[in-house]
């Protein structure tokens, strides 16, 4: 609807269908209308994949960043402080948060672990 100009991104995100299910993967999913975005990051840091349970609650790339990057610990540790935040802020949705290392380590740091 916002691509449209059919509404604002105020109200879509206050109308009562903003959060509706429109599409799903599976074997039931009938025709698929995928979109693919390349992103390559212009410097060291970590990266986040997350599901509309995360950023609906925490919608600023700046308040997902100092949760992410509060602790000197993994990505492992950023993913659940971010799946924490997001239900702390009253969501009940599904929250799915993955957090990859930018570069990824190489294999010689793999194998200390």
């Amino acid at each position: 609807m916002i691509e449209q100009g059919a509404m604002s991104a105020e109200e879509a995100w206050a109308d009562r269908r903003a959060h509706v299910l429109t599409a799903w993967l599976g074997a039931d999913a009938g025709p698929l209308d995928p979109h693919v975005a390349a992103f390559r990051p212009t410097g060291p840091g970590l990266v986040v994949l997350c599901s509309d349970g995360l950023w609906n609650d925490l919608p600023e790339p700046s308040d997902l960043a100092a949760v992410a990057l509060t602790g000197r610990d993994g990505p492992l540790d950023a993913a659940r402080r971010l799946v924490r935040a997001a239900l702390d802020a009253g969501g009940h949705d599904n929250v799915t948060v993955a957090v990859l290392r930018y570069p990824p380590p190489g294999p010689s740091r793999e194998r200390g672990r």
